[in-house]
Order: C-alpha cells, then structure tokens, then sequence
C-alpha cells in the first residue's frame, strides 16, 4: 500500500471514529469530557467493535485513543472559552448595572440640588419680599411720626433722650460714647453682632421703661429667654436671610424709642 493510501485510510478512520464519537458523547462539552475521562477504554473498545462489525476493518485502539486525546484536548479548550466568554459577559453585566446605578445615583443627588437650589431661591424672593415691605413699614412710620412731631427733627442731637441712648450703647459695646454719631449704623460702623443689639434694646428698656415690641424689630437669628435668676441665655431660632440689623442706625434707634416713651 503506497504512502498516499495510508494517509487515505488513516483519514476515513479517524472520521469514522469521530462519527461513532459523535453518537456516544452527549451535547454538553463537560459531560462529554467527563465521560472521554471515566469511560475511555469502553469507549475505545466499543468504537473499534462497531467499525469492526460495520466494516470489517480492525482499528489499532491506540489510534483510537489517540482520537480521543484529541477531543478531549478540543472539549477542554471549548469550555475553558465558554468560561471565559460567560466571565466577560458577567463583567459586562456588572459594569452596566454599576453604571446604571451610577447614573440613578448622580441624577438623585442632581434632583435633590435642583430641589434645593429651587427652595432656596424662593424662600430668597419671599424674604426679599418681606425685607421690602418691613423697609416700606419702618419708613412710613418714620415719616409719619416726623410729621407730627417737627420741632424733634432740629434738637434731637443734643436732646437729653439721645444722649442716654448713646450712653447706653456705648455702656453695651465698652467703647466712647462721644465717638457715636446718628448716622451710624450699629453693626457696621460700632462693629456689632446681632446678640450685641440684643442687649442693647434691652437696656434701652430698661433705661426709659419702656417695652418695644418685637414686630418693630428686625429679624433675628437668637431669642433671648428669662432665668430665674433674672440672667438671660441665648437659644437658636430658625434664621432669616437678608436680616434687617445691617441697616439699623442710632438714628433709627431714637426715632424708635421716642415713639414707646
């Protein structure tokens, strides 16, 4: 037999070995393997047995198990690939979904901001609002009280009430009285903070008897509370924007307590 019909023959065994293969191992390529494993020399013996009796040619069972080195070989390739392409697609799941998740989680915090930015923006116009019309109120009065009392327009720098308010504010701040002048405004120019004009409208109560209520005041961010001891604490109410302290004088403060005496 010439080399060119061996090499014929080898190939129509091998094939007709694969196709007995093909009817013995199950679909799934880890059964299959594991049977090429368990069972091989059954395989072996029943592939050679039934060419055998097909064909009437006698097959070398080392040919045959050489065969089935090769499909194991090929099954454990195939499935280290599907493992491989089931790990990526799993990554690529997780990956979606953490970006998913991701995107869900920046659009949360987004709406919340935008919530927030909105609030705040219209808690800043209502305030500004309110500012307005309190601003408009305090003139009116102002007005209103000058007109009916014009002679205090001309004396009220030197008048006895404004000294002792001056006095009382300086008493407060710990600074020279004489350096006070009408047109300062009490947190700008004295250099006092809301708890400071607290006390001193307080002491100016106390100093001509009279009470001012809180609506002639402007906004705060503390109340003041009694003890028992008749000492005064301080708590934390809800602050206001656009607070109206800033644009108090001494100026304003007299015209205020003119009107409550």
């Amino acid at each position: 037999m010439t080399i060119e019909n061996q090499n014929y023959q080898s190939d129509i065994f091998e094939y007709g070995v694969n196709q007995h293969l093909n009817k013995l191992l199950p679909d799934d390529n880890e059964d299959a393997l594991n049977i090429i494993a368990n069972q091989c020399n059954d395989i072996v013996w029943r592939i050679a047995t039934d060419i055998y009796k097909e064909s009437g040619h006698q097959i070398d069972f080392t040919f045959i198990k050489n065969i089935l080195n090769l499909k194991s070989y090929s099954l454990e390739n195939q499935i280290a690939e599907e493992k491989r392409a089931k790990a990526d697609l799993n990554t690529r799941r997780l990956f979606k979904k953490a970006e998913k998740e991701r995107l869900r989680k920046e659009k949360e915090i987004a709406d919340a901001k935008a919530k927030l930015e909105a609030e705040r923006l219209e808690q800043r116009a209502k305030q500004k609002e309110l500012d307005r019309e309190r601003k408009e109120k305090e003139l009116k009065k102002l007005q209103a009280f000058k007109q009916a009392n014009p002679g205090i327009n001309s004396n009220y720098k030197s008048s006895d009430i404004f000294i002792r308010i001056k006095n009382t504010i300086a008493d407060c701040l710990e600074i020279d009285g004489e350096t006070i002048k009408p047109n300062n405004y009490i947190m700008k120019d004295l250099e006092a903070d809301e708890l400071d004009i607290i006390e001193i409208v307080m002491a100016i109560e106390e100093e001509f008897d009279i009470e001012i209520p809180d609506d002639d005041l402007p906004s705060c961010t503390y109340e003041i509370k009694p003890k028992r001891s008749g000492s005064l604490f301080r708590s934390f109410v809800t602050p206001s924007p656009g607070l109206l302290y800033e644009d108090w004088n001494i100026e304003k403060m007299f015209y205020l307590v003119v009107q409550k005496i």
